[in-house]
């Protein structure tokens, strides 16, 4: 998206906040509203004018409890033409980009400076949901599929996250991601998957992430599992870090809602069949 500066002037431009120390203050409910400006991406492109840019970053999933497989919607990024440079080439599990279009912008004040871009008064509400608008014109944009009208309203707010991928990575250092998990059921996944039409100035390939859950629970140590998954999907797919991020995090939330479902009578029973069933094999053997 291009926007207008005078009367000639045409800059590509970005929505922005000073710092995610400001954003990290909003989530924690210190402060009600931060500051959000429109500013032109050769400016909050430099880390030294020490700017953060919004990105939203929707990644589409679906768990399958009973085959015991997490999927995601996996695409490969052109390796040349349209998007973020520093990518391209990259496999990732995000769709999403720059929040550039001000009707995509929901605030609780806008300050219009007369020769200037706007700036914004924003609470967290604020940015969620302006991230949700951008994102789902993203995956429009990106798949030709309009959310709520082709899958349904499938957005789950309360798992929305800010997040910030490694420092030493240049891009990371001038982004702050807004992570949009899509919790989709397998009918919903396989229609996106199928019927979806990428845009292929962008996207290279389409494809599925499938991760086995039984390998990461008989394994106990969570962290350990999901970092080598994590390494083996960069070092293989060439998975973006974003990616392995909100891969760790969605993971992880399942697990979490699967541990809720588990009482320790339920333990104990599994528990006591193994070991009834390991000392019936034991004595067949033996016999």
């Amino acid at each position: 998206m291009f926007n207008f500066l005078g009367k000639y002037k045409m800059i590509k431009t970005a929505l922005c906040i000073n710092s995610y120390e400001e954003l990290t203050k909003l989530v924690n409910r210190e402060v009600d509203t931060i500051e959000a400006k429109i500013v032109s991406r050769d400016i909050c492109e430099k880390v030294e004018n020490n700017l953060q840019q919004l990105i939203p970053y929707v990644v589409f999933y679906n768990i399958d409890i009973h085959a015991g497989k997490l999927k995601f919607i996996q695409y490969l990024r052109c390796s040349s033409g349209k998007g973020e440079q520093r990518l391209q080439g990259n496999t990732s599990i995000g769709f999403g980009g720059h929040i550039d279009q001000k009707p995509d912008i929901i605030a609780r004040e806008i300050i219009t400076n007369e020769n200037e871009l706007d700036s914004y008064k924003m609470s967290l509400s604020d940015i969620v949901e302006t991230a949700i608008k951008a994102g789902l014109r993203e995956v429009q944009e990106e798949l030709s599929i309009n959310l709520l009208n082709d899958i349904g309203d499938v957005i789950d707010r309360d798992h929305i996250v800010f997040f910030q991928g490694d420092m030493n990575i240049e891009v990371n250092r001038v982004h702050t991601g807004i992570g949009i998990p899509v919790k989709l059921t397998e009918e919903q996944f396989n229609k996106l998957k199928n019927t979806c039409k990428f845009n292929e100035a962008e996207i290279e390939k389409l494809d599925v992430l499938s991760i086995n859950i039984d390998l990461i629970v008989e394994q106990m140590d969570t962290t350990l599992v999901l970092n080598e998954i994590s390494n083996e999907l960069i070092n293989k797919y060439n998975l973006e870090q974003w990616s392995t991020v909100m891969f760790n995090y969605i993971t992880r939330k399942e697990l979490n809602e699967m541990m809720k479902e588990i009482s320790y009578s339920d333990i104990v029973a599994l528990i006591c069949n193994k070991k009834a069933a390991l000392e019936q094999t034991t004595t067949k053997s033996t016999e």
